[in-house]
């Protein structure tokens, strides 16, 4: 594991996954670290759903050819809190802590959040689920406009 993809997911730990443990309850992760290995196991068994390019949870890693899996960087996990609905994880989130983006999928799905090192752009993106099940990014928001966005869920 690269030095930088440590620092990532320590401060993942530290500045999300901690906080909201004090104050919400224990995150339950269903999918977080991908080593290029994992990203290709994955690949081969279970593509769909996944972006590994864009969703961070590769954080600082290498392909085999040399390039950065995730080119944003940072570090991602997806987690949900047994009998909390994710809105409200999302609400604490979006108000208290820094974070890059948030994927939420509904109240009762896991939500998808990363950090950044550097530029956190503290995006939340609402994600919807068409009739045939394929899903779709539905409003989003930044910063203080994402607080609001929260609020409504």
């Amino acid at each position: 594991m690269k030095q930088k993809s440590k620092l990532a997911l320590e401060r993942l730990l530290y500045e999300v996954l901690l906080p909201v443990n004090r104050s919400l309850g224990n995150p339950i992760i269903t999918y977080g670290f991908t080593s290029f290995e994992l990203k290709k196991h994955i690949q081969k068994s279970s593509p769909s759903g996944t972006a590994p390019t864009l969703d961070q949870h590769s954080s600082y890693e290498i392909n085999s050819a040399g390039r950065q899996i995730c080119s944003r960087g940072g570090a991602a996990c997806d987690f949900y809190i047994e009998g909390l609905p994710t809105s409200n994880i999302v609400r604490f989130i979006t108000q208290k802590l820094n974070y890059d983006r948030i994927y939420y999928y509904g109240n009762k799905r896991p939500l998808h959040v990363s950090i950044h090192l550097t530029d956190p752009l503290k995006h939340l993106q609402i994600m919807c689920e068409s009739e045939n099940g394929r899903r779709y990014p539905g409003k989003k928001a930044f910063g203080d406009q994402a607080i609001i966005l929260a609020e409504g869920l």
